[in-house]
């Protein structure tokens, strides 16, 4: 996806330019439907907090749904290697809590969690003392979670995000670059995924990663 023309590294109105951030609980309608509710609500409000407990940027909360949190840094992005280890702490905590409480509630073990990280105008206003977020990239992000990558745990990062950092490398052959199209044009990413501690490792990593050959990763644009 080509730069906006309104999207300037050097724009000075970085209030209304800013990173978004959403982080999703994939196998959440599948843990709707077989947990117990009053069970299953209390294991969603625990894995809700420790992601925002998990919070090591300062990143604010625009939204809060029943599977994911939108969060939102405005500015100039974080590194992508920042970001990188802000999943990596809130995915520690997500499947250490998910260990604990899969004893009382088996189907709390089949949860995990993907970011999407996107960077674009974005407007915060206020309602009624919530605050709320407006713009393009709040969309494209939201759409950027119905995407063709075969996992349910991973860190994806659009490349308008990554170019704003040119030199933050990140060595590791796992990561794939992607493009997608929409209606509103066509977003590429690169993404990298994570399998869960005592996965087997003699099973493919993704059949995504074997499809598409992996990048010496530049999180950056190439």
């Amino acid at each position: 996806m080509q730069r906006p023309k309104n999207l300037d590294r050097s724009a000075r109105n970085l209030d209304e330019m800013g990173t978004v951030l959403i982080v999703d609980i994939s196998g959440y309608t599948r843990f709707v439907h077989e947990a117990d509710y009053i069970q299953g609500s209390r294991v969603m409000t625990r894995l809700l907090g420790v992601l925002m407990e998990t919070n090591q940027l300062g990143l604010r909360v625009s939204e809060i749904e029943g599977d994911a949190i939108l969060f939102y840094l405005p500015g100039r992005p974080p590194l992508p290697s920042i970001l990188k280890q802000q999943f990596e702490a809130m995915i520690d905590g997500f499947w250490d809590l998910t260990r604990q409480m899969s004893e009382s509630v088996p189907q709390a073990s089949r949860l995990s969690i993907k970011m999407v990280a996107h960077y674009g105008r974005i407007i915060e206003f206020s309602l009624k003392g919530f605050r709320k977020l407006y713009g393009e990239a709040v969309i494209e992000a939201h759409r950027l979670l119905k995407n063709n990558v075969d996992s349910n745990t991973y860190i994806l990062i659009t490349e308008i995000l990554l170019s704003f950092h040119p030199d933050d490398a990140c060595q590791d052959q796992r990561v794939v670059h992607m493009c997608e199209t929409y209606d509103f044009g066509t977003i590429c990413y690169r993404y990298l995924q994570y399998k869960r501690p005592g996965q087997s490792d003699d099973q493919p990593f993704t059949q995504k990663v074997i499809q598409h050959t992996p990048i010496e990763l530049h999180l950056a644009a190439s």
